[in-house]
């Protein structure tokens, strides 16, 4: 694990580990355990995680986290990198039984059922589906979508409209942004691409990056979490160009002893495995 400098009060935040969660048996969060999970007294409210998309283990870290969230009895949102104009799919699916019926309406949208980069994933349902499990059993939790979608992007002024790399981030920052001032007194666990939840500018090969985290940091105190691991598999589009791009299961490069000043805090996830977009089941 590698932590810079930081504040006493947020050393305490991140080295502390959480006590065994009170609940009772046969609950939603049951089956979600992780032994480094940090403690969320006296922290920022708002939790960045940053993950490999196409993969299972980290979301089971973040919905273990979730479940760690609820039981402080604080109310919680969710924020997940789906684009944000799939929010009402998303409302009516979290007031659902989630009935095969309600997860085929779900998974019709366009983002469920024409993504295949790894985001759109099984593992990305199954942090949908413990919020709705939570919610079904009283608990004060939310969805909300933060990505970018088309008719968030400004209309082009020429033909050759000049590319900028920033647009995304700033829109999910902004969208983020908004829910945080909105809901002033909930927790916030947002999942993201490991690239979008670093908290220092720049990355290799552009200084001038500016990632969602940083932006989100410049303006109210975030926590921001990776990862380390052991290699395996993950759900990924490899290739240069959509001609040549191949979406599928693919082997991942080990990242273990992993140290980057861009999170607060490190945590290992072991082997990761694939997790492939999610079909309605």
């Amino acid at each position: 694990m590698h932590l810079p400098l930081l504040p006493a009060v947020l050393l305490a935040f991140l080295l502390s580990h959480a006590a065994p969660l009170s609940h009772a048996k046969n609950t939603t969060c049951d089956e979600h355990r992780y032994e480094h999970l940090p403690s969320v007294a006296g922290g920022p409210r708002v939790v960045v995680v940053g993950e490999l998309h196409g993969t299972r283990e980290i979301l089971r870290i973040a919905a273990a986290y979730l479940c760690h969230l609820v039981a402080t009895g604080k109310p919680v949102l969710l924020g997940l990198e789906i684009p944000a104009d799939e929010q009402v799919a998303i409302n009516t699916y979290m007031e659902s039984t989630g009935r095969r019926e309600d997860r085929a309406m779900l998974a019709s949208t366009r983002f469920w059922s024409k993504n295949r980069d790894g985001r759109a994933s099984a593992g990305y349902f199954g942090l949908i589906e413990t919020a709705r499990g939570l919610r079904a059993e009283g608990k004060p939790i939310a969805v909300f979508a933060y990505g970018v979608h088309a008719d968030a992007l400004p209309i082009p002024l020429t033909g050759e409209e000049p590319m900028w790399t920033g647009i995304g981030e700033v829109i999910m920052a902004r969208n983020i942004e908004i829910r945080v001032r909105q809901y002033a007194n909930h927790a916030f666990l947002v999942v993201t691409g490991d690239i979008h939840a670093r908290k220092t500018r720049g990355t290799h090969g552009n200084h001038e990056f500016e990632p969602m985290a940083y932006l989100l940091s410049q303006r109210f105190p975030v926590v921001a979490m990776a990862f380390s691991d052991d290699g395996g598999t993950a759900w990924t589009c490899q290739g240069s160009s959509p001609k040549t791009m191949s979406c599928g299961q693919h082997d991942i490069t080990p990242w273990s002893n992993r140290q980057d000043s861009a999170y607060d805090v490190i945590l290992p996830a072991g082997t990761l495995t694939a997790s492939p977009p999610w079909n309605g089941e």
